[in-house]
C-alpha cells in the first residue's frame, strides 16, 4: 500500500472520527439538570450532521414503566405541518395545483359564509398561514372533542374574519386552520385522504416506517409518551386519539424516523426530490414574518417551516404542542446539520426544550455566544419553575350549587353532556372529553379541565324557561337537548 493512500485513508478516517467524536458533554449535562431539578418526565433528542446521526438520547420516562428510548412513540403535533407542506411540493410540482390558485378552486366558496371574500385567498396565502380567516369550532372539534361530521366542509358555515368582524387582512397569523384547509385540498386533488397521501406519498418514500398519522396499538401504545407535568408525579390524562389525529397536527414518530427525516433535510442533493418528484421549492419561504429571542432570528414562513437565523447562520425550524407532548425539529441547512428535541411536559417549561436546541448547534458551531445564551435560558427555565402556579381548582358541591344535567346540543361546538354521579358533576363534550366540574366564580357559573391545562368556562342561562348554557365569552350557547 502506498503511503499517499495510506495518508488519504487515515485523513478520511480522522474525519469521520471526528465528527462522531463531537464533544456533548455539556448537552447531556444541562438534559440532566433538568430532568433532576426541575422534576421533567422525558426527554428525547437526536442530532445529524452530514449525512449520520451524531447524537440520539433518551433520558428519563416515556410513561410509568416505560424509559424514553429511540423507539418511544412520540406525538409530535403542530410538526405535522412540514409534511403537509412537503406534499403540496409535491402536488406542485407534478402540476396539480399552483400556488397562486384560489382557496375556492378547490373547496366550493358555497361552504363558507356568503359574506367572505374567500375567493380572493389563495393557496399560497393558506400554505403562509396567510388567509385572515379564524374558525374555532373546526380546531377544537378536530383536535380535541372528536365530535365532527365525516364531511368537515360542514363546519365551514362557521368561518369569520380574523379580527372577527374585521375585513379581510392577508397576514401571517400562525393557526391550525390553514392546514386543515389543506388536508381538504389534498383529497379533493388526489381522491386519498390527508392520511393516505402522507403514508403513500411521503413517509414511505423517505423509509420513515415509523411514522404515523394513526395512534400507535398494543405493545407500542404501552410504550408512548405519556402527557406529564413538573408539578405531578402521575401523567395527564391522555386526550389524543385517532378522531383528533388531524391535518394541523396528527402524526405519531420515533427518535430514529426524526433522524432520518432529519439527514433527508440537510443531505443535499439527496433532498431535491421525493418519490422522483422535484421538491426544491420546500426549502424557501412563501411570507414575511419578523421575531426574535436573542440570537434566534424569524424571518419568514413557508411550507410548515419557520425560515430564521441563529448567530446569523439560517435556521429553519418548527415547533408542536398539544397537552405535554411537546416538540421542535429544526436544521440548519448551510452546515448540515440537524436537531429534533421532545419533552413531555405540560408548562412553559417547554423553553427549556429550546436552550438544548441552541446548545446543540451552539456547539456545532463552536460559538463563544453559547455561555450567554444557555445563561438566558436558564434564567427563564428557572423564573418558569419558580412562578408557575396552576390555577387551583375546587371541585362543585352539589349540596350547594345545583348544575342543570342532561343532554344539551350546539350548533358549533357539539354535544355536552352532564350527569350527577357520586356527589360529582362529570361533564362530556363530544367524544373525547370528559372532566369534574369546578367551582366557578358565581353561582351560576362552573369550570371545566377537558384537557390538562386548559380551563374552559360555563355560564348557565335560562331563557323561555329553557335552560342555556354558555359556554366561554362568545363560543355561543349549549341548548338542551328534547327527548
Amino acid at each position: 500500500m502506498s503511503i499517499r493512500l495510506v495518508i488519504c485513508i487515515l485523513v478520511v478516517s480522522l474525519f469521520f472520527n471526528s465528527i462522531k467524536a463531537q464533544d456533548f458533554t455539556e448537552l447531556d449535562s444541562i438534559a440532566g439538570h433538568l430532568i433532576k431539578d426541575y422534576g421533567i418526565k422525558g426527554i428525547a433528542m437526536v442530532g445529524v450532521k452530514n449525512g449520520e446521526v451524531i447524537y440520539s438520547k433518551g433520558i428519563g420516562y416515556a410513561n410509568e414503566n416505560h424509559k424514553l428510548d429511540t423507539s418511544t412513540p412520540l406525538y409530535i403535533a403542530s410538526n405535522t405541518k412540514a409534511f403537509i407542506g412537503l406534499a403540496m411540493v409535491q402536488l406542485i410540482a407534478e402540476g396539480k395545483i399552483n400556488l397562486d390558485d384560489r382557496l375556492i378552486d378547490y373547496i366550493d366558496k358555497k361552504y363558507f359564509p356568503e359574506e367572505l371574500t374567500v375567493e380572493l385567498i389563495t393557496i399560497k396565502d393558506v400554505i403562509s398561514h396567510s388567509h385572515g380567516l379564524s374558525n374555532d369550532p373546526i380546531t377544537f372539534r378536530t383536535s380535541s372533542s372528536g365530535e365532527y361530521p365525516d364531511d368537515l366542509r360542514e363546519l365551514l358555515k362557521f368561518t369569520e374574519y380574523y379580527p372577527a368582524g374585521d375585513s379581510l387582512v392577508k397576514k401571517h397569523r400562525y393557526s391550525n386552520l390553514g392546514y386543515l384547509l389543506l388536508g381538504m385540498v389534498v383529497e379533493n386533488i388526489t381522491g386519498l385522504s390527508w392520511k393516505e397521501y402522507l403514508v403513500k406519498h411521503v413517509l414511505s418514500p423517505l423509509k420513515m416506517n415509523n411514522t404515523s398519522p394513526y395512534m400507535p396499538e398494543g405493545a407500542l401504545a404501552d410504550k408512548m409518551a405519556a402527557p406529564y407535568n413538573f408539578k405531578s408525579a402521575t401523567p395527564l390524562k391522555l386526550v389524543k386519539k385517532d378522531n383528533t389525529m388531524h391535518a394541523a397536527g396528527g402524526l405519531i414518530t420515533t427518535m430514529d424516523d426524526m433522524g432520518t427525516w432529519l439527514n433527508f433535510l440537510t443531505s443535499e442533493p439527496d433532498n431535491s426530490s421525493v418519490n422522483g418528484v422535484n421538491i426544491n421549492p420546500y426549502f424557501k419561504m412563501l411570507t414575511k414574518t419578523d421575531d426574535s429571542l436573542g440570537p434566534l432570528k424569524i424571518h419568514g414562513y413557508g411550507y410548515g417551516w419557520y425560515f430564521g437565523s441563529f448567530f446569523d447562520q439560517p435556521f429553519n425550524f418548527h415547533t408542536g404542542g398539544f397537552s405535554g407532548h411537546a416538540s421542535l425539529m429544526s436544521y440548519m441547512p448551510e452546515l448540515k446539520t440537524g436537531f429534533f428535541i421532545f419533552i413531555n411536559e405540560q408548562s412553559r417549561l417547554f423553553r427549556s426544550a429550546l436552550q438544548l436546541v441552541l446548545l446543540y448547534y451552539s456547539i456545532i458551531m463552536d460559538h463563544p455566544g453559547k455561555a450567554k445564551v444557555n445563561e438566558m435560558f436558564s434564567s427563564m427555565s428557572r423564573d418558569i419553575y419558580q412562578n408557575y402556579k396552576p390555577e387551583e381548582l375546587i371541585e362543585v358541591d352539589p349540596n350547594l350549587q345545583t348544575i342543570p344535567t342532561g343532554t344539551f346540543v350546539s350548533e358549533k361546538y357539539g354535544t355536552l353532556k352532564i350527569i350527577k354521579k357520586n356527589l360529582k358533576y362529570h361533564l362530556y363534550l363530544g367524544l373525547n372529553l370528559h372532566s369534574i366540574a369546578f367551582r366557578g366564580p358565581h353561582n351560576n357559573s362552573w369550570k371545566a379541565q377537558f384537557v390538562p391545562g386548559t380551563i374552559e368556562n360555563f355560564y348557565l342561562e335560562s331563557e323561555g324557561g329553557t335552560d342555556k348554557i354558555r359556554f366561554g365569552d362568545d363560543f355561543g350557547y349549549f341548548i338542551f337537548e328534547k327527548r
